[in-house]
């Protein structure tokens, strides 16, 4: 199951569900009703209904630095790429996360 997430059912420790998120999948964070995967390998972020397992978002954001979920509505995101850390919504119900510019951000500079 590579290039995943499974979903693991709490009683029976069995996989229920497979949902893809990118080449390369490098960190998950829990935010709310979400899981958000970032991906490496395609630079984005995908947003997983953790109830139904359903991609509800999935879109491009540069997500390779780390997230970090501020235990509200918000996920911060870590761009090395943009030298960023931008904040997404985590119930964001458009179709691209990339549109949620004008959500707060600020400069960072990655540690070699």
């Amino acid at each position: 199951m590579p290039k995943s997430v499974v979903k693991i059912d709490a009683r029976t420790h069995k996989i229920v569900d497979v949902i893809a998120v990118g080449r390369v999948p490098h960190e998950i964070a829990v935010a709310g009703d979400y899981v958000f995967a970032a991906s490496k390998g395609d630079r984005t972020l995908t947003r997983v209904d953790r109830r139904t397992g359903s991609v509800v978002n999935s879109g491009k954001y540069d997500a390779t630095s780390g997230l970090a979920w501020d235990g509200g509505a918000r996920l911060w995101v870590g761009s090395a790429g943009r030298r960023r850390v931008q904040v997404v919504d985590a119930g964001l119900p458009t179709d691209d996360l990339a549109s949620s510019r004008a959500l707060p951000s600020c400069p960072f500079r990655p540690t070699p």
